[in-house]
């Protein structure tokens, strides 16, 4: 016999018998529909489906974020939000999810890779138009994957959430283009800590386009002091490119130590 469940008929019966011997024993399993209504959104003219989870609501709730509930075509649906940051998880059929940014209308606005840091969420967007064509340290704007470990939870065992975005990816770590919850949109620099852990701080970047000389300046997070770096590496999160005849004005000079 065939059981099915619609809008209609939201709950069945299903009577079974068990048998062992002579033992004979009657089971009824009740299924009930989900009531959580399958809420669907047009992306770039494929439709996809909000993802629902209560993992995930947790997650995102240790992360600062708060799950708020909004109507979208007389249908009941959420985002996550935290600050002026709101973010749906949208999955297609296959269950391949991306996160989407909505704007004050709720609409979608672009989509965004996310992934954990040490204390925080980290969205990446694509560079502007400019930014792209940039070359560091010969590096290009390149596509790149995020390891299995540092990736968005997938809490979801048949889902896979979009882990791949761009970069310039140099020695050190990695330039990406985003913004955390509280920060504003810009270059990063992502690299992993002696902690082994993702930590990304805002960069302030001259690429290779600027001139033929430079050097490294770095900060710890919070810190005032700054270091000058030679051209060897990049220490920390600031890439400042210069001219060799460029002179620092004495206030400068008092703030800067370099190093041989």
């Amino acid at each position: 016999e065939v059981y099915s469940l619609s809008q209609d008929k939201k709950s069945v019966e299903i009577p079974v018998k068990a048998t062992k011997g002579e033992i004979v024993q009657d089971y009824t399993f009740v299924v009930k529909l989900d009531p959580t209504p399958i809420v669907e959104r047009e992306v770039d003219g494929k439709d996809m489906t909000v993802f629902n989870d209560t993992t995930y609501d947790d997650f995102m709730v240790e992360k600062g974020f708060k799950k708020t509930a909004f109507e979208l075509d007389g249908v009941e649906t959420f985002y996550y939000e935290k600050g002026k940051v709101k973010v749906q998880l949208l999955r297609d059929e296959k269950y391949d999810a991306f996160w989407y940014l909505l704007n004050d209308k709720n609409e979608i606005d672009k989509n965004v890779v996310v992934f954990e840091t040490v204390d925080d969420l980290f969205f990446v967007t694509q560079a502007p138009e400019d930014l792209q064509k940039e070359t560091l340290r010969g590096a290009k704007y390149s596509l790149v994957k995020i390891n299995p470990d540092d990736r968005f939870p997938s809490f979801h065992e048949n889902m896979v959430v979009d882990n791949t975005y761009h970069a310039w990816d140099i020695e050190e770590g990695e330039i990406i283009y985003g913004f955390k919850a509280d920060t504003e949109e810009g270059l990063y620099y992502k690299h992993v800590t002696s902690d082994d852990v993702i930590s990304v701080e805002q960069a302030f970047i001259a690429f290779d386009s600027v001139d033929e000389t430079y050097k490294m300046i770095s900060w710890g997070l919070g810190a005032v002091l700054f270091s000058i770096v030679g051209t060897g590496s990049l220490f920390g999160v600031v890439n400042i490119r210069k001219k060799k005849e460029t002179n620092l004005d004495d206030s400068a000079e008092n703030s800067f130590e370099e190093l041989n």
